[in-house]
């Protein structure tokens, strides 16, 4: 009467231990090999060399980044053995009819499972301590460390293992449907952003993936991090040890305790589980449309856009994909999905007739989704938030300026441009085919300019929205107010825009008052040769002041976008200056960053003061280096050299 109200039963353990054991030794021996084996075989072959610092790292990447493959894999099979009796009639009707519940035969098969895992990461490790106890390692700080992270992530595999089990009849039928769901929303997300990336103007999206956690493998291997611990001994720094992240150990707890929330599952779906579901694709009947209207989504996602690719897009120019025949071999691919999965649930070719309605049901929903798209019915592609709804903005043109900013004008100007470019689709679509397909007339090509501008709004209520468009800007329309290009060049030379331009890297550092220092300017003649030149404070501060001015000049409408880019690589000589200042960071602390300014033809004042100071912008000649390899130019009485330039 015991084993009939309790939630586990000895006997049963013991005979499930049995049925496991070669499984668990091979397990074990796994464990054995890549812990203390590889352990002792390190200390061994450096002959006390090795240190605590080494050994910790074999330690922590064996537990968390070897465990998770160990994890994955082993987790499956012992699921698989744990389980086997629902994949055969006759051991199915034997455990079903023991005067035990289902609870404890579901608990008792699941905790031999787990047993067996548990223990062996638990000796290994153990063992791995023990060879690494003459290094001083300490055993809670590391190797318990990766010990329980081993721990965690074989409670999570093996639990969604022991699901996959439960939804399904077939011993084959199980990996499929635990490889396939270890992978199948990241994957799917991924096929859809591209899709959705070929055909949705604007799109920005189409190669970040938001639910890459629903790929446990993937996620731990790449998110759970290892931190290096450093001592210093003499001024210097050296690496002593390693830990687990805090947050990698948040991580696997989470799946861990998300493992544990799936065993539930996997147990309430055990208790109504039905006999003669034994041998079935599908162990449930609820979940029987899921699976087919599953297989033909997946398949038509995935196999639908390579079927495309093969078939048209091989031989299109890119960005021209069709919707109708992307669609088309979508619906196509869909079709074959889901009969097969008919076939697998029926176990018969004989699906055709029956399955004609659902059949409908997945080519009307294809067709549905491409008209969708065709007509922009969620107006994804017209959305322009309104200015009052914005908190601050990112662009960047071609990613060369890149620009955060909450300033009005410039959000103003943004949203101008993002109208306009709207807008104006069609044309910007016929210009991008034309020239992707090399059939614009010679007077398009040279009135014609592409850009890529990438933007995304910081809005007031948490949310983001993000763009992405390339634009075909025409020269001849500059003058027009409400044309694309007279937006675009708006947007480009607005103060912000030519700020980060021309100041370049490290302009965001400069603060109302930057305080200059010593600075260089290296120079590069016809022949690869280099020249440095030593700048004052002083002449640093020059150098800025007509940057700014320049700056200025271009806000006021000195230049355009297109002169800027005529200018960008044309500059009569060839140097890389670098400004060093001091200013304060966000703890109000002094600190001394470094300013890289884009000096060509489109910053005319700046060229104009190092025509001063360098002889090279003078006499186009080379002067031969001094004996240390700088000269130091005289200094100007302009700007003092502990004085602010603004």
């Amino acid at each position: 009467m015991r084993s009939a109200t309790s939630f586990f039963d000895k006997t049963l353990f013991r005979s499930q231990l049995k049925h496991t054991w070669p499984l668990w030794l091979g397990y074990t021996a796994l464990w054995l090999f890549l812990v203390p084996v590889a352990l002792f075989s390190e200390l061994s072959a450096y002959q006390g060399g090795y240190s605590a610092a080494d050994a910790s790292r074999l330690l922590l990447n064996t537990g968390v980044r070897g465990g998770v493959f160990i994890s994955f894999v082993f987790g499956l099979f012992f699921a698989m053995l744990a389980f086997s009796h629902l994949t055969q009639s006759r051991a199915t009707n034997g455990f079903h009819a023991l005067p035990v519940r289902r609870e404890t035969i579901f608990l008792t098969a699941y905790l031999t499972g787990l047993f067996c895992q548990v223990s062996s990461i638990l000796v290994t490790f153990l063992l791995g301590a023990a060879i690494s106890a003459p290094l001083h390692l300490s055993f809670w700080g590391v190797t318990a460390a990766a010990m329980g992270s081993a721990m965690l992530e074989a409670v999570f595999f093996y639990s969604f293992a022991a699901l996959c089990m439960m939804m399904t009849g077939q011993i084959l039928a199980a990996p499929v449907f635990y490889f396939v769901g270890n992978i199948l929303v990241p994957g799917m997300e991924y096929l859809l952003r591209n899709f959705a990336g070929n055909f949705l103007y604007g799109y920005s999206g189409h190669t970040d993936v938001a639910l890459g956690f629903l790929s446990p493998p993937l996620y731990m291997y790449t998110e759970v991090g290892i931190a290096s611990i450093e001592t210093c001994e003499s001024d210097s720094y050296y690496v002593t040890a390693y830990a687990l992240e805090h947050r990698s150990l948040m991580i696997l707890a989470a799946y861990a305790l998300a493992g544990l929330a799936i065993a539930l599952i996997a147990l309430l779906l055990y208790r109504t589980r039905k006999s003669e579901m034994t041998g079935s694709t599908v162990a449930f009947p609820w979940a029987t449309p899921i699976f087919k209207y599953g297989v033909a989504f997946c398949t038509a996602v995935a196999l639908g856009q390579l079927l495309y690719f093969f078939l048209f897009g091989q031989y299109r120019s890119s960005g021209s994909d069709s919707l109708p025949g992307t669609i088309l071999c979508m619906a196509a691919a869909g079709l074959v999905g889901y009969f097969v999965a008919e076939m697998l649930i029926k176990k018969s070719f004989r699906v055709f007739r029956a399955g004609a309605k659902g059949a409908a049901i997945v080519s009307l929903a294809l067709v549905l989704l491409g008209v969708a798209m065709s007509f922009d019915l969620t107006g994804y592609e017209k959305r322009v938030p309104d200015e009052s709804e914005i908190e601050s903005a990112f662009y960047t043109f071609s990613g060369m300026t890149n620009v955060t900013t909450d300033d009005a004008d410039t959000i103003r100007r943004l949203t101008a441009a993002h109208r306009a470019i709207v807008k104006n689709r069609n044309e910007q679509a016929r210009i991008a085919d034309a020239w992707d397909a090399d059939t614009l007339s010679q007077s398009d090509y040279g009135d014609i300019e592409p850009f890529h501008l990438r933007l995304t709004y910081y809005l007031k209520d948490g949310s983001q929205l993000s763009r992405s468009y390339y634009v075909y800007l025409r020269r001849s329309e500059l003058t027009a107010p409400s044309s694309v290009t007279a937006r675009v060049n708006a947007l480009y030379m607005c103060r912000e825009s030519v700020l980060c331009r021309v100041l370049g890297y490290g302009y965001e550092h400069l603060g109302d008052t930057p305080r200059f220092l010593d600075s260089y300017c290296y120079y590069y003649d016809e022949n690869s040769n280099t020249k440095d030149y030593a700048l004052t404070a002083a002449q640093a501060g020059q150098v800025y002041a007509a940057l700014m001015q320049d700056v200025q000049d271009s806000d006021n409408g000195g230049s355009d976008i297109f002169a800027v880019q005529e200018h960008l690589y044309d500059s009569p000589i060839f140097f890389w200056l670098e400004l060093y200042f001091e200013s304060t960071n966000e703890k109000g602390r002094p600190v001394v960053y470094s300013l890289g300014p884009n000096v060509n033809n489109s910053t005319p004042n700046t060229l104009q003061v190092l025509s001063e100071l360098l002889p090279e912008l003078k006499s186009n000649t080379v002067t031969p280096p001094s004996d240390d390899g700088i000269d130091t130019l005289p200094a100007t009485e302009d700007v003092s050299a502990t004085e602010s330039v603004n």
